[in-house]
This record gives C-alpha cells, sequence and structure tokens, in this order.
C-alpha cells in the first residue's frame, strides 16, 4: 500500500494522492511542511492527555527543521501544558545538501534545554542502544506526562534526492562504514544473514511488481 502510494495508485495508502508527504496510516502521520508535523503531535498528544489514555506520541525531526519557527512554538506548548510527546531528532549532519555547521548557531541540545525538556544524546549507530535509551525515555513520559527528547548524531548516507547530492564521496564512503545493518550482519550468523537477506530481497520483488500492475488513482490523473 505505501509503494501504490508513491506510485499514485488506486490501492495506496490514502488512494494514491498523498504521494510521499502526506501519508496516513491508522496512528501513523506525516506532514510535507518542513517542521510542520510538530504542532500535529503536540495538538494529538493534547488529545491523549485529554483521554487520559496513557499513550504518547512520538514526533521525528531532522535537523533542518531547526530552522523553522513553528517548531519552537510548538517546544513552548509542549512544555507549558506537560505534553506527554516523545522528540525524536535526527542530527543527518545535512539538512538536504547543506552542512549543520552553515546553518544552525548554537546548540541542538540547549534547543530543547530552553524550554526545559530535558534529553538523552548518542552519538551511536547501535539499535539495541538506541531501542534502550527509547524505552526508557517512553516509560519517563508515560510516569511524569512530560515531553522529553532524544537526540540521534547520526548521517543521512544517501542524498536527500536524486541530484542534490554535493557531498565528498570518500566522507559519504567513510560514513557507509557505520551503516547500522552492516553492524548487525557481523553479529549474525553467515547462514541466517543469507536467509534474511533472500527473503526480504523475495518480499520486496512481490510487493514492487503488484505495485507495478496496480491501477493509477483517477484524481491524480485528473
Amino acid at each position: 500500500e505505501l509503494l501504490c502510494e508513491l506510485l499514485g495508485k488506486e490501492d495506496g495508502l490514502c488512494g494514491g494522492r498523498g504521494g510521499s508527504q502526506h501519508i496516513c496510516d491508522g496512528n501513523f502521520f506525516t506532514n510535507g511542511v518542513l517542521g510542520g508535523i510538530v504542532p500535529l503531535a503536540a495538538g494529538l498528544a493534547f488529545a491523549e492527555k485529554v483521554k487520559k489514555s496513557n499513550k504518547i506520541v512520538t514526533v521525528f525531526i531532522g535537523d533542518g527543521a531547526l530552522g523553522e519557527g513553528i517548531l519552537y512554538e510548538g517546544l513552548n506548548i509542549t512544555s507549558k501544558w506537560e505534553l506527554p510527546l516523545l522528540f525524536v531528532l535526527e542530527n543527518n549532519r545535512y539538512a538536504q545538501s547543506t552542512k549543520v555547521e552553515s546553518t544552525l548557531a548554537g546548540s541542538m541540545p540547549d534547543r530543547f534545554s530552553a524550554f526545559g525538556i530535558q534529553y538523552i544524546e548518542l552519538s551511536t549507530f547501535d539499535v539495541r542502544i538506541i531501542s534502550l535509551a527509547s524505552k526508557k525515555l517512553i516509560n519517563k513520559i508515560r510516569k511524569n506526562n512530560n515531553p522529553l527528547c532524544l537526540i540521534l548524531n547520526t548521517y543521512r548516507i544517501a542524498s536527500h534526492s536524486k541530484s542534490d547530492d554535493g557531498r565528498d564521496k570518500k566522507e559519504v564512503e567513510e560514513w557507509m562504514k557505520h551503516d547500522p545493518l552492516k553492524l548487525l550482519v557481523k553479529e549474525i550468523d553467515l547462514i541466517d544473514y543469507k536467509k534474511i537477506n533472500t527473503s526480504v530481497v523475495q518480499r520486496i520483488n512481490r510487493v514492487t511488481d503488484k505495485a507495478l500492475q496496480a491501477s493509477f488513482s483517477k484524481n491524480v490523473l485528473k
């Protein structure tokens, strides 16, 4: 359904009308406006607090979103109203094709501290460490009903788009050595890895073939 959506097909999550920028499925939402997902997440968190559901909301943003004013409005109201919201900031080191050092003044963690939002900052590519840190924050939010933040200093290996990558190739190659999948593979039995990889490739091929054969959305064609 996701691939169909990207291809503008009727069987897509949003009937092929949302594309890659506007996807809704169950409790998952995206927004094509940079930083625009933050106030939406705050609204969802407010709703869960009013309902006393003990559910939390997680919102993912990149370093590029730190240049958007709407983000800080979201941080302010989330902190002031003590909303159950987990901010996950992915510091990709590049906002689209621009180095973070070229546009960002000050400290990333201080942006959250300024609004009284505590954070955990990690510079690791080990998914297990990230998972444990996430669970710790989630449990703390459920207990105290306050927003928290997880800052992940990572690296976007792929280009932002097809032809906007001006990064040094040697730099990218060096960071590729830290690809989480490559690190995890080293700890998996080779036979098991081959079985998993074969299964995944076969599944992707089946999904791709089905999506390509699906009908285009009439609304998209209009």
